[in-house]
């Protein structure tokens, strides 16, 4: 008969305890040969010492090129201020901070990043830019500071981002992007044409630009038009645009021609006043011609009307006061002292200029007096 071997007893805790040493043995195997000498998320601090490549352990601080799930932090006592990803869209990375008072011109040349950018610059007297990135995961964000700025170029990816903080963030240049926006807090501006639909729910907030959007939803806060605050333009979108009755649109009647001289906010599809306020700014001290049409709103179809019409400025030496709506839904100053009057109809989105009757019924006579002045002329 075969000769049995006897079996090594092995109790229940000891097996337990060889798995969970094995497994552990495995684990730390694997982090060590994806990380290096790091088996953990860190914080990266870039020192540029070397050069702009991000793939060069010694333009990091410690040695450690980043990997994926590390947070990379970007600061005024760097040597190089243009870091950029050598490695091309197999880079990705957790999140970024850019601080300091020395502006950054970062090229991600296609890395993804998976849980936000974060940005808290403390003094940079020009915006940082950060280019090619790719927003990926509903976590990613972009915040910065008070006062200061940071551009994206280049930016593509479908997920969700919010805006924090109290400093401004601009899109320029050929963007991608796509994914719903919050924006919470501080200055959204978009110069570029970007596929979002951004919602605008804080009184704290500043919407604008000339760019192109997917759409806007606006309950409360500012909708300024212009590439800046203080300059004129056109915000668009390829959709549709709801405003709110807390929300306040703001557009600058400077001059004729619109994006030129006066800022408007344009629809692709339907344009839902919902009982905003209007706010026209920076009218000039010198009258408009009269029969002066001014395009500020524009839309495939008018929805609801406006709360209030309010000059922020004085127009041709006069304060201006608006009342309605009439019974047209039209806003009008009535005959101001220079016999002019600025009707606003939102079923139409036009400022216009209108002429006193009486200068009508004069100009009309003297229209009349020429032509048979003509007559007589020819006759004779």
């Amino acid at each position: 008969m075969p000769t049995s071997h006897p079996r090594h007893l092995v109790t229940p805790a000891a097996s337990f305890s060889r798995r969970v040493a094995i497994a552990a043995c495995i684990l730390t195997s694997g982090l060590t040969l994806a990380h290096g000498s790091r088996a953990s998320a860190a914080f990266v601090t870039w020192s540029g010492a070397t050069s702009s490549a991000w793939s060069v352990g010694s333009n990091w601080v410690g040695g450690n090129v980043p990997t994926s799930a590390d947070t990379l932090f970007f600061n005024a006592t760097a040597s190089s201020f243009t870091p950029f990803n050598d490695s091309g869209a197999a880079r990705t990375v957790a999140s970024m901070n850019v601080s300091g008072t020395v502006p950054y011109d970062i090229d991600a040349n296609g890395a993804t990043i998976t849980n936000g950018f974060i940005n808290s610059n403390s003094g940079a007297a020009t915006p940082n830019t950060v280019r090619n990135l790719v927003i990926s995961a509903t976590s990613g964000q972009a915040t910065n500071s008070a006062g200061y700025q940071v551009v994206f170029r280049g930016v593509s990816g479908t997920s969700s981002t919010f805006k924090a903080g109290n400093g401004t963030l601009i899109w320029a240049g050929s963007n991608t992007y796509s994914g719903s926006v919050s924006l919470n807090v501080g200055t959204y501006i978009n110069n570029s044409s970007i596929g979002s639909t951004i919602t605008q729910a804080s009184a704290v907030t500043t919407l604008g630009g000339s760019g192109t959007f997917g759409s806007i939803i606006s309950t409360s806060g500012t909708v300024q038009p212009g590439s800046s605050v203080t300059s004129v333009g056109v915000l668009s979108t390829s959709g549709a645009i709801t405003l709110g009755g807390t929300t306040s649109v703001v557009l600058q009647v400077s001059g004729t021609g619109q994006g030129i001289g006066y800022d408007a906010l344009i629809a692709g599809g339907a344009l839902d006043y919902g009982n905003a306020i209007v706010k026209l700014d920076s009218l000039p001290g010198t009258a408009f011609a009269n029969g002066s049409t001014f395009q500020l709103f524009g839309a495939g179809s008018f929805q609801n009307g406006i709360s209030s019409l309010v000059a922020l400025t004085q127009y041709a030496g006069q304060s201006l006061t608006f009342s309605g709506p009439g019974g047209g839904g039209e806003w009008s100053t009535g005959v101001l002292g220079n016999g002019q009057t600025l009707t606003f109809t939102p079923s139409s989105g036009q400022l216009v200029v209108v002429p006193e009757p009486a200068a009508c019924v004069a100009a009309l006579a003297g229209l009349a007096v020429g032509a048979l002045g003509m007559v007589r002329r020819r006759r004779s």
